[in-house]
Formats: C-alpha cells, sequence, structure tokens
C-alpha cells in the first residue's frame, strides 16, 4: 500500500446530508474524475436472515427483499449481486444450519469501504491468472521479500508516482528506454533496477508494472476518461490512479476491472503489478510466483 499523495491527486470533501465523507479524485486535463463510489448514507448495517421450510426451501430476506428458492447456488448468486462477499454467505448457511435461522449484518458504503482501505490479503482467479489485493503491503516490500518477480524479466512502467517515468541520465545509460511516455527496463538483475519512486529517498506510490519474459512493446499510454473510450490494443490505460476505485476483490468496482481484464487480455504479461494509496495488487499466470508472493506476504503477517 502506497504512502506517497501526487500533488495531482487531491482529497477532496462531500457532505451526504449527515455526514463528510473523503474521497480522491485525479484531474486529466484539468477536469476532475471521480475515482470511487459516491458514498452512499448509511445509517445502520443491513441484516439478512434465512430459514428453511420443512418442504426444504430456504426463505433469504432483509427488510422488504425476499425471495425463496431451494437452490443454494441461486441464493448465492443473489446475494453476491446485493454486495455480501463468500465469507459472509457461508457464515448465513452455516448459523442457519447450527441455530436455525442465519443471521448476518453486512458493512456498506463508508464502512466497507473503510474496511477495504485495511484489508487484509484477498486472492482469486481469472483465466489463466491468478490475482491479489492487500492493503497491508506495498511495492518496496514485494520488491525485497519477492525479487523473483523481476529479477530476469523485463518490465514496462506505465505509472510512477501517478505519471510517466522520467529516466535518470544513470538510467538511460543502463540501457533503460522511453517510448509514447512508457518506460522500458533491460533485463532487471536486481530489484534495485526498478526505482518505485520520483525522486531519490522519496515516498513511493501510485506506480503501475508490466512485467515479461522478453522485451515487449505497450504502445501508446492513453488520458481521458476511459468509460467514453473504446480499449484497443496498442492504446494502454492506467488503472492505478483510481486508489480504492481499482479493486479486484471488490464486485461493486467491476465497471472498472472488467475494462482492466480486458486490457489485460491482449496485453497477456506474465505479471502486472500496481501500488496504489488502498491496495497494492499483483496479477500474475505464473503459478510459481504467485505462490512465492502469497507466501512471502503471509510470512510478514497482518499489520492492521
Amino acid at each position: 500500500m502506497a504512502c506517497h499523495r501526487h500533488e495531482n491527486v487531491r482529497d477532496d470533501r462531500l457532505s451526504t446530508g449527515g455526514f463528510a465523507a473523503s474521497f480522491r479524485s485525479v484531474h486529466f486535463s484539468g477536469q476532475p474524475v471521480y475515482q470511487e463510489l459516491t458514498p452512499k448514507r448509511c445509517p445502520v448495517q443491513p441484516t439478512w436472515h434465512m430459514y428453511r421450510t420443512k418442504k426444504g426451501q430456504w426463505v433469504v430476506y432483509s427488510g422488504p427483499l425476499s425471495f425463496t428458492t431451494a437452490d443454494r447456488l441461486e441464493i448465492e448468486k443473489r446475494l453476491a449481486k446485493h454486495g455480501l462477499r463468500p465469507d459472509e454467505i457461508e457464515r448465513l448457511f452455516l448459523r442457519e444450519a447450527e441455530t436455525g435461522e442465519g443471521v448476518v449484518s453486512v458493512p456498506i458504503g463508508l464502512e466497507r469501504l473503510d474496511q477495504d482501505l485495511h484489508a487484509p490479503t484477498v486472492t482469486g482467479s481469472h483465466g489463466a491468472y491468478r490475482w491479489l489485493t492487500t492493503g497491508q503491503h506495498d511495492l518496496d516490500t514485494l520488491c525485497s521479500h519477492c525479487p523473483q518477480v523481476l529479477v530476469g524479466k523485463y518490465v514496462a512502467v506505465a505509472s510512477l508516482d501517478s505519471g510517466p517515468m522520467v529516466l535518470t541520465d544513470a538510467e538511460n545509460h543502463a540501457g533503460w528506454s522511453s517510448r509514447n511516455e512508457i518506460a522500458y527496463s533491460p533485463q532487471i538483475r536486481s530489484t534495485a533496477d526498478c526505482r518505485t519512486d520520483r525522486f531519490p529517498e522519496g515516498c513511493s506510490g501510485f506506480n503501475e508494472w508490466y512485467v515479461c519474459d522478453s522485451p515487449f512493446d505497450l504502445g501508446v499510454l492513453c488520458s481521458g476518461n476511459i468509460f467514453e473510450s473504446s480499449l484497443t490494443p496498442g492504446r494502454v490505460w492506467t488503472f492505478v490512479n483510481y486508489d480504492a476505485g481499482f479493486a479486484l476483490h471488490n464486485r461493486e468496482m467491476a465497471d472498472l476491472t472488467n475494462l482492466f481484464w480486458k486490457q489485460l487480455e491482449w496485453i497477456q504479461p506474465e505479471t502486472f503489478i500496481a501500488d496504489s494509496a488502498a491496495f497494492l495488487t499483483l496479477v500474475s499466470r505464473n503459478e510459481s510466483i504467485f505462490a512465492a508472493v502469497c507466501n512471502a506476504l503471509k510470512s510478514l503477517g497482518d499489520k492492521s
């Protein structure tokens, strides 16, 4: 999780008719693009109930919402659409089996967002890729404890400190190059070859890297509103500046994450890494590297 806040990224205050809520915006060409869902006024946590009839049907309800089915998978799908996570759904079934009635209260809105910002490691899969997000660790930690993610590979830097990476004389001499505002490394011999901050001894953050086994070219770095543009090969969008809005584990952010997966399909890197103020995100199709990262972060423990 990055600790840096770039000068072009600001915290604003939003009045929501009962409390002030912090949210983050990034400005492209002077126009703010709000990166998180507008917080909803949530004075209470919605509570879901479940019980089973003598005929074997489950009855599930929360306030005026209710449905009845004998199909557990159908219940899981419906509850997921209402924002319940797999562990919460499982808890509902377990309590129903133990006591005859399952009851679970689910945080939403700002409470859910605060939970995400301090989230431990969450893992999942998408096609050939495995992914993880964590609010407990950052890119510097990843580099120091899992050098195999980078060593022997080639890195394309789509974002450094929320903008294009400007190469130093030393980096140019070492074989780095820059094309269309994307920086490309020579073969990485040490993680020290990969700078994570814009200035020496600065605080790193808002970095987005693509990692491959051989030299490659991503194309042109795009700016503007990603939701109003078509995603085509050779035109690369960055996602790290959406901060908490880019959250692979959060179904509420599916509109953005679906675009990310679409872009990844044509780039086909071995590994993708993004480090924002909210999350460190790693996506890889290399099973051994992914397992090594998970084990390394697990050994470091939860810092919350």
